[in-house]
């Protein structure tokens, strides 16, 4: 038992001993930082909490003590007790480090460092600047780095070492391998051509270089990879059909069916090849797709009397096709295209249960299913008047399946399919009739089968155009739907002027989301589907042909006049509100309503 505690006193002791290289490194940086102060600071060493990189900051007889798991830890703790006990301050344009002699307790205060990777630099800082960086300016960025909670920084020193010795072991002469690396000034631009480009972030390095970015310039096609063997797809189709008229040639049948095998489709590999690469993929001969489908029309035509004459038809079908082979996708593998699935995978989204409506609902929600995490916050940033997502399956697992339920409701990992397809059923039906010269036609399609969604950008208030916390309050400058109101909109209390006098009374039994909370709320769900059903008018015209009788006695053969009007209405539409009309996207340039006058003279 005496061995015992001595050798846990030993082990407690060592912890904050300076010949530890992690205590070392920190008290280094804070003499570098301040100088003279080390002494006014005790270092120790702790667990990470959670598997998270974490500090803890407090005093011990008259000393500041700083705790981390780690180096980086320990400078992000010094810090946090220079910003926020000391209101000191250390940045790239220059310190306030106005300290008294004697340095003061601080609160005590634990915390972890939000991500297990926090990346920075990239190549245009390379270039732009730290190219002429010396150790003394380079000191004093590392240290920046780690107060600042920095463990991954782009690190290229060096590099064009590396590559000038692997030039001359392709049989480079030194001239020519000089000659073809770019200067420290100009480092960024030799390489950075290869990968692609993001607006927000820059050069966008590793694999699924899509996911989480802005807006990418595209990458260097001109140095995409060649494939010389390349060869046209080879397809094998199959066909039926088969036409028919009965009942005197009134009513005619046209039916045609189509298998097609799709081998050797020309593909690139973009999901099993990592953006390191630099380049695209070469096409390559592997691809395999069946596709197949059916059409059927039917006609009637007939006359009603001597004069009156008139046709029916209608027409319709059905599509399909199943994947064989491609290059399968990696990343949230469950929501996308695999062996024998379509390549419509239809729309996901999350499933939702409902809308908090009281503190209480959010208590109960948590509680029940075990939520330690709801769309990214913790249970003390989720309000009533955000809607309920169900918590379907956890992480990935090595083998590609996913585990069950985690408590961790996301968008990543917990979408369900909300819609299998586009509308996959439809007709269009033709209709003509004619009498003593005047005619008419229409033209009608409808298509079923599929949901639409309440477009995401409707449920959200885009024109932020206020600062702070309270920025959703600019409401009255952005132009939203017309089913977002007062009476229909979830408000959990009344909401007051100035002069306290109320201006939108509390909805708790609302039937919409609170617009407040739309990065929770305006995600594709259950709640905002609504049905794909599309019945419209497409074409109607109306004509008249004057009688040739009367044409002839002016030296005319025909003369036809006619008005035509082109996507005229919707018979149905599924939105709240009717917002939008089914033929036209919300924020696009709506479809045009066309009228058309036309003569046709024939001499």
């Amino acid at each position: 038992m005496k061995l015992k505690l001595l050798l846990l006193t030993f082990i407690l002791v060592c912890t904050g001993c300076k010949n530890d290289p992690r205590i070392q490194a920190a008290y280094d940086l804070i003499e570098r930082v301040t100088p003279g102060y080390g002494e006014q600071f005790k270092l120790e060493l702790m667990e990470p909490i959670d598997g998270m990189d974490a500090y803890e900051i407090t005093s011990d007889n008259g000393k500041v003590v700083l705790r981390g798991n780690n180096t980086i830890s320990l400078a992000t703790a010094f810090n946090q007790y220079l910003k926020y006990t000391c209101n000191a301050h250390v940045s790239w344009f220059g310190n306030q480090l106005d300290l008294p002699k004697q340095l003061p307790m601080p609160a005590p205060v634990k915390n972890t460092i939000n991500g297990k990777y926090r990346v920075y630099m990239n190549y245009c800082t390379v270039s732009y600047s730290a190219a002429w960086w010396d150790w003394e300016r380079w000191q004093r960025e590392l240290d920046f780095m780690a107060m600042n909670s920095i463990n991954m920084p782009l690190s290229v020193v060096g590099l064009e070492a590396v590559w000038y010795n692997t030039l001359l072991k392709h049989k480079f002469t030194d001239e020519e391998a000089r000659q073809f690396l770019a200067g420290p000034g100009h480092f960024a631009w030799q390489w950075m051509q290869n990968y692609a480009v993001d607006k927000d972030k820059g050069p966008i390095f590793g694999v699924n270089t899509s996911t989480n970015a802005g807006n990418h310039i595209t990458i260097n096609k001109e140095i995409s990879a060649v494939n010389r063997d390349a060869h046209w797809d080879k397809s094998y189709k199959a066909n039926f059909g088969l036409d028919f008229n009965v009942l005197n040639n009134r009513l005619s049948f046209n039916i045609d069916g189509y298998y097609e095998w799709n081998r050797e489709m020309l593909l690139p590999y973009s999901a099993s090849i990592p953006g390191t690469v630099g380049t695209q993929s070469a096409n390559f001969n592997y691809g395999e797709l069946d596709t197949y489908g059916m059409e059927l029309s039917v006609t009637w035509r007939d006359k009603i009397g001597k004069d009156f004459k008139y046709k029916v038809s209608v027409n319709t079908g059905y599509t399909d096709n199943k994947v064989l082979m491609m290059d399968w996708e990696t990343n949230q593998r469950y929501m996308k295209i695999h062996e024998g699935s379509r390549t419509d995978m239809g729309t996901w989204g999350m499933q939702c249960l409902g809308m908090f409506r009281s503190y209480q609902d959010i208590d109960k929600y948590f509680t029940k299913y075990n939520i330690t995490s709801y769309m990214g916050m913790t249970k003390d940033n989720v309000k009533p008047g955000m809607l309920i997502y169900k918590d379907i399956r956890g992480a990935e697992q090595t083998d590609g399946t996913y585990a069950g339920p985690d408590g961790v409701v996301s968008y990543e990992n917990d979408q369900v399919r909300l819609s299998n397809r586009s509308n996959p059923y439809g007709f269009t039906t033709n209709l003509s009739a004619e009498w003593k010269g005047i005619s008419l036609s229409a033209q009608i399609s409808a298509s079923w089968g599929g949901y639409s969604f309440v477009p995401t950008s409707a449920l959200k208030i885009g024109n932020m155009v206020g600062s702070g916390s309270g920025s959703y309050t600019d409401l009255e400058y952005t132009n939203m739907p017309s089913f977002w109101n007062t009476d229909n909109m979830f408000v959990y209390n009344d909401v007051v002027d100035a002069s306290g006098n109320v201006v939108v009374k509390a909805n708790r039994n609302a039937k919409y989301p609170n617009l407040r909370w739309g990065s929770v709320n305006s995600v594709n769900s259950t709640f905002w589907r609504v049905s794909g059903t599309r019945v419209s008018m497409n074409r109607l015209t109306l004509a008249y042909a004057i009688p040739s009788k009367f044409t002839r006695l002016i030296g005319i053969e025909s003369c036809r006049f006619n008005v035509t009007g082109q996507n005229l209405f919707s018979f149905y539409n599924p939105y709240p509100d009717n917002f939008i009309d089914p033929m036209t996207s919300y924020g696009s340039y709506p479809t045009l309503r066309k009228f058309t006058i036309g003569v046709n003279v024939t001499f």
